[in-house]
């Protein structure tokens, strides 16, 4: 299998998919849509749309989806930690 630039929207299962992907040897970007502007303040909204603009961002240029995005392993599971003890309530 050859290796792949894959880059994807950050959300509630990216970490996971994130590191999965990684074990098998791709490079992955995770994008937060919310920092890149062309994405968030689009008129033209939709999955296929901002798929495709996350790609080109990623070819263009790697560091400017995953630059965007700040979180890390850490930050997901306090998050994960924090809605569980919301729900909980």
């Amino acid at each position: 299998m050859s290796r792949a630039r894959i880059a994807m929207e950050a959300g509630t299962h990216s970490i996971w998919v994130s590191e999965q992907l990684r074990e098998l040897g791709h490079e992955v970007i995770v994008a937060n849509v919310r920092e890149l502007r062309a994405i968030s303040h689009s008129d033209r909204k939709s999955d296929t749309v901002d798929a495709e603009k996350i790609a080109r961002y990623a070819r263009l240029d790697p560091e400017i989806p995953s630059g965007a995005s700040p979180c890390c392993r850490q930050v997901w599971l306090w998050r994960l930690v924090r809605f569980s003890n919301r729900s909980l309530r």
